[in-house]
């Protein structure tokens, strides 16, 4: 069944293409708060009456899937979704929500694990700087971006990155065991260690034998809640672009793969379990040699920030440029972005919080600090970036990061598994 949801998911709409997240139960950071609430734990924030009515019930498990860079848009399409969103159209429920802003997976990841909006998490993009160690920094992977900044990096804590608790320690609180898959090459990452901190994690090489790994755990019922992380759909996406045949295939067949493990899983074994999927983000296709970069405009570079010896570079993506203007600045490099960029969606980061870009909440300080004082959002396809000494351009041909309908809806998709499948 596809719950029509698309009217209240964009009601925030910026104009024909672009819209901003909804967080008044039609966001990604209202599953993981329905999912605590299934459990008993928690509750508020949860996803709006209208969706959860079919998400509420009774089940000893949930298996929650966050397939990486798999917007609404392809989800829907069955050359890509096949038998998955068949499954759930048919057999379970499948609706669009929004993802939260910027459209990343280290805003949108960080959010899944805690349930928190990027306005009280604070870890916003790949790239931030983190004023405390005076750096620019790589945030999931937890690197420094270029070698100016390896010596400064030294002096962070990992706990920057985020410091909190996850969905995972508010489950194991009340007595309810989880368990991650994860990519092996990211299970002893740091990030990794402070985001599913309570979850025990399984490392898996390739999605073949994840899915196996899963599967065998969910027969052997030690776990309440099992979460299965895929990044596949997300590489492809970057490196060959959302609308090629490779990212189709891949897609398609992960798609397939997840409805084949569960139809060889004993129906004993899937009484009372609700599978839950969605994503974090979409994909739009790009054109890396038509990147503009903002080191060519003068009056942009000369009026940021130092830190005491570099310039404060900007940060985020070439979907979602935020940066840091010297305040009586400020103003005249608005007007000149606006001017220099028709089409851009421009504006003080003070005002994108007011309209509740990041959150319903006032951001923390840690969230205003990282965000800067000005924001650029390229419109359409176009990207706006800048070099670093050291930083290899851009060849990506599918990005994310910007208020594209296609990047920021993402499916939410689930069921009771022994309908399903």
């Amino acid at each position: 069944m596809i719950l029509d949801t698309y009217g209240k998911a964009t009601a925030n709409r910026i104009d024909d293409d672009r819209i901003k997240p909804n967080y008044e139960g039609y966001n990604l950071y209202n599953v993981p708060n329905s999912i605590l609430e299934v459990f008993g734990v928690g509750g508020q924030e949860r996803l709006a009456d209208s969706i959860f009515t079919y998400f509420r019930g009774s089940y000893d498990r949930i298996v929650f899937f966050y397939l990486d860079g798999f917007g609404y848009d392809k989800f829907t399409n069955p050359a890509y979704g096949s038998h998955l969103h068949e499954a759930f159209s048919q057999n379970g429920y499948l609706c669009p929500i929004t993802t939260v802003f910027p459209s990343t997976t280290a805003a949108a990841n960080t959010t899944i694990n805690t349930g928190l909006p990027p306005s009280d998490h604070g870890l916003l993009e790949w790239i931030l700087y983190f004023d405390e160690a005076r750096t620019v920094a790589l945030t999931l992977p937890y690197k420094p971006i270029v070698k100016r900044y390896r010596k400064r990096f030294e002096h962070m804590k990992p706990a920057n990155l985020f410091r909190g608790e996850t969905v995972f320690h508010r489950l194991r609180s009340d007595g309810i065991r989880s368990v991650s898959f994860l990519k092996s090459n990211i299970v002893s990452g740091e990030y990794t260690k402070l985001i599913q901190e309570g979850s025990d994690v399984i490392g898996y090489s390739y999605i073949t034998d994840g899915l196996l790994l899963l599967k065998n755990e969910i027969m052997r019922g030690a776990y309440d809640y099992y979460y299965f992380y895929v990044d596949n759909i997300d590489h492809i996406g970057h490196v060959y672009g959302p609308e090629s045949e490779m990212y189709r295939l891949e897609a398609s067949t992960i798609s397939n793969m997840i409805v084949d493990t569960f139809r060889q899983i004993p129906a004993e074994n899937l009484k009372n379990t609700l599978i839950v999927i969605t994503s974090d983000h979409g994909h739009i296709q790009v054109d890396s040699s038509r990147i503009v970069y903002l080191n060519d405009k003068r009056k942009i570079f000369r009026s940021l920030k130092s830190d005491g010896r570099y310039k404060i570079p900007p940060v985020g993506s070439p979907r979602d440029v935020f940066l840091f203007v010297k305040k009586e600045d400020l103003d005249d490099v608005v007007r000149y972005a606006k001017k220099e960029f028709g089409g851009a969606f421009i504006d003080l980061v003070e005002n994108i919080v007011s309209q509740q870009f990041f959150g319903p909440r006032k951001p923390a300080d840690l969230t205003l600090r990282r965000a800067g004082n000005m924001i650029i959002v390229p419109p359409g396809n176009e990207m706006i970036w800048y070099r670093l000494p050291g930083m290899r351009d851009s060849h990506m041909r599918g990005m994310h990061g910007g208020l594209s309908e296609k990047e920021m809806l993402i499916p939410l998709a689930f069921g009771e598994a022994s309908k399903l499948f």
